[in-house]
């Protein structure tokens, strides 16, 4: 009953998170927040950024292989400044715009954190998968119209795109087994077909706090498709 009562929850969590209503105050109050973007304690807040990223590992032995690939990528963020980028950004860019960023990277923290949190101690049982994921890797398009010497995927190419509804269920599926992020790689190019690209990023925008990445080649971009 109680395990019951987590997943739903869970679910509820998810589902109030990227609801329109919702999306539409927590913006308003990322930019509320940002009207006193020069007074925030940025080091705090540096720390417990870096402090997230490390949760990741926290489940693994110290010095594990995963513990170090981990610790290894937090280091090379912070030399390569990318916290710094991040801060500058959001005290420097258009308001609306860093409160759109704040507000969603937020979101992805706070939501999937807390969704883990009510998860953890029940995986394996019923309704639950046994491990909790953190990311995901999706390959969903099947053709590409470049052949670069050295691609590792070259000999994989064909077969059926799979349809707006098949991409909805599997993203569905990784974020329902824990998946922070969802990396959409491929054995081909994801905007060679605009109609196609348009039902991927439909599905996409439903769920506002995960985070998406994208791999593609950049052929075929235009203002239309940099905007969404």
């Amino acid at each position: 009953m109680v395990l019951s009562v987590r997943i739903l929850a869970a679910n509820w969590l998810l589902a109030l998170a990227g609801s329109k209503a919702l999306r539409w105050l927590t913006a308003r109050l990322a930019t509320f927040v940002l009207l006193f973007r020069r007074l925030l304690p940025w080091r705090p807040l540096e720390r417990l950024l870096t402090g997230f990223i490390r949760q990741e590992a926290a489940c693994c032995r110290a010095k594990s292989p995963h513990f170090e690939l981990m610790e290894r990528n937090v280091r090379s963020f912070e030399r390569a400044g990318t916290f710094a980028r991040m801060h500058t950004f959001l005290r420097e860019a258009p308001r609306d715009r860093a409160a759109r960023r704040l507000d969603a990277w937020l979101r992805i923290a706070i939501v999937q954190t807390l969704r883990h949190e009510l998860l953890r101690g029940h995986r394996g049982r019923r309704g639950v998968p046994p491990t909790l994921l953190t990311a995901a890797q999706l390959s969903l398009a099947p053709n590409c119209d470049l052949s670069c010497e050295g691609c590792f995927t070259a000999g994989d190419r064909g077969g059926t795109a799979p349809t707006k509804d098949r991409i909805a269920f599997m993203v569905d599926q990784v974020i329902a087994c824990g998946a922070f992020a969802v990396h959409v790689i491929g054995k081909g190019e994801p905007f060679l077909s605009r109609a196609w690209a348009d039902e991927l990023l439909d599905v996409i925008a439903e769920w506002p706090h995960a985070f998406f990445t994208i791999a593609t080649h950049g052929m075929h971009f235009d203002s239309p498709l940099a905007r969404r």
